[in-house]
């Protein structure tokens, strides 16, 4: 079964904390609620591992368990998310994997289960994940106070509006049911390993390569 409707994946570390914590989380929890609200969808479920995995927790099977059981992804990209991150790749792919096997991205159902957020503009992008069209905010990369002063904090209130509803309308309409292959090792071992060769990465694997060792 599902447990969340959205999971959050991003880079931990650095200014991303802070954007994440201070300026899309806040607004993006709130308009998504109003959106579910709108369309009589109960209160929306948001996996983000800093508030839901409980302390002396697994954090490698949480996470696996939460992307298997989550319904789609939000991806908050920038260059280290597809550089520096073993684990960002591992979750993109997975969830990016199960949209491919099921029949989207394609011709007759172009809509995707991971939406890419592009905090940030990436070069050098595979072209399977070029081909899906990302929500962007590279205009609105500032942290700081400072921003929240400037026209361009309204801009991008409107803009977390707007794009939450466009979830909310995807976790209503287009998701698939539940299925326990979403958590064997083809649906989550076997698509990091194609797209990681396809990145042509040649930083070190992370210290724990697998979703389990």
């Amino acid at each position: 079964m599902y447990n969340y409707d959205v999971f959050i994946s991003y880079k931990t570390g650095g200014s991303n904390d802070e954007w994440m914590n201070d300026l899309f989380m806040p607004w993006f929890r709130e308009k998504l609620d109003n959106a579910f609200a709108n369309l009589e969808l109960p209160e929306p479920q948001i996996f983000i591992d800093k508030s839901e995995i409980k302390n002396g927790s697994d954090w490698q099977i949480a996470i696996k368990q939460a992307v298997a059981h989550s319904k789609m992804m939000v991806a908050i990209c920038t260059p280290t998310y597809f550089r520096r991150s073993e684990w960002c790749l591992r979750e993109f792919t997975t969830m990016y994997y199960r949209a491919k096997k099921l029949g989207y991205l394609t011709a007759t159902k172009n809509s995707g289960l991971v939406q890419p957020l592009m905090r940030q503009m990436v070069s050098n992008l595979p072209l399977s994940i070029k081909a899906i069209q990302f929500l962007d905010y590279s205009q609105f990369n500032q942290v700081g106070p400072a921003f929240k002063q400037t026209s361009a904090y309204l801009e991008f209130q409107k803009r977390v509006e707007k794009d939450a509803q466009y979830i909310s309308k995807v976790v209503k309409d287009s998701i698939p049911e539940w299925n326990p292959k979403f958590e064997t090792d083809e649906w989550t071992e076997l698509p990091f390993d194609q797209l990681f060769a396809e990145l042509n990465i040649n930083e070190p694997k992370q210290m724990k390569p697998g979703w389990e060792q």
